[in-house]
């Protein structure tokens, strides 16, 4: 059991950390972006059983030729909005799923306090809620290959609901198995970065705020995270409480349950690659993601994903 809440745990604060450090600029009204990038991916992996979960499965649908309403009926479901709903109790946003079928499951985020949409037309909404859609695409079409290979779903499509208060529709967007980058624009001029290297963004009161973002969402993982720079390579170190017993796991027990989830990312985390060359000019070499003790005097875990 310990090594699935490892993988879940690795996932969870590795998506949200995506979400947080690509996304700090703040809308010209004022009004307060959607954390939402990372949550795609949060969900699909708390979306796959858990061993407590193993013994209930004779009281759920086979999961061969499973339907999406058979999968909406499961104690998966449920568990995976109590995750979602827990980690976001503090953010203004409240989780909930429904499936269309026989191929869509849609992803509802709804605000708790009034979106504030005057003077802006749909299609700023669209463009606002777009350049974060961008980057979390990558992560949702690797959800969507998740949910088919754990529940056997005909899911092709996830479609992600933003909802006033009243429960209108701010943005929709669906994202299917076969979404592709768009090739970014000759004519787009390169950014130009407010920092003349890595190592300054990571001292820098933008990084402070990522982090800071970040560490609020996942407070209940028992987990902490800043970040760093080893050359052109950025680091991602999380701080394991003691409380979750990760000190007593051997490293070949920490590697598998680490590892999977990792390669996972893979694909998804060039758009984390893509946001830093936009956003501050910076080819990344790679990501280095970082496991200590809480003291941060054991270093749990280790694994890096290079630029290709």
């Amino acid at each position: 059991m310990k090594k699935k809440i490892l993988a879940l745990t690795l996932s969870l604060v590795m998506a949200v950390g995506f979400s947080a450090c690509g996304n700090q600029s703040v809308d010209s009204q004022g009004g307060g972006r959607p954390e939402s990038s990372g949550t795609p991916s949060d969900q699909s992996d708390a979306a796959q059983p858990s061993d407590s979960q193993e013994s209930s499965d004779a009281q759920q649908p086979s999961e061969e030729g499973m339907t999406l309403t058979d999968w909406y009926d499961t104690e998966d479901r449920k568990t995976l909005e109590t995750t979602i709903n827990n980690m976001f109790a503090n953010q203004g946003l409240t989780f909930s799923i429904s499936v269309e079928e026989p191929d869509t499951i849609i992803y509802n985020y709804q605000y708790t306090d009034e979106f504030n949409l005057d003077g802006l037309s749909q299609e700023d909404i669209d463009t606002y809620f777009n350049s974060s859609m961008s980057s979390t695409a990558p992560t949702l079409v690797n959800d969507i290959a998740t949910y088919k290979t754990t529940y056997g779903v005909p899911l092709t499509t996830i479609r992600m609901n933003y909802l006033n208060v009243d429960g209108s529709v701010v943005y929709s967007a669906d994202i299917d198995e076969n979404w592709e980058a768009s090739a970014p624009s000759e004519d787009t001029p390169s950014s130009v970065s407010a920092y003349d290297s890595l190592q300054a963004w990571a001292e820098s009161d933008e990084a402070a705020l990522a982090a800071e973002a970040t560490n609020e969402i996942i407070a209940s993982t028992g987990l902490t995270v800043k970040f760093a720079a080893d050359g052109n390579t950025l680091v991602y170190e999380y701080y394991a409480s003691d409380s979750l017993g990760l000190d007593s796991q051997s490293p070949e027990e920490l590697a598998t349950a680490f590892e999977p989830v990792v390669d996972q990312y893979r694909s998804s985390i060039s758009s984390l690659f893509d946001e830093f060359e936009s956003n501050f000019g910076f080819n990344l070499d790679g990501i280095r993601f970082v496991f200590y003790s809480e003291d941060g005097s054991k270093e749990l875990f280790s694994s890096e994903i290079p630029n290709e």
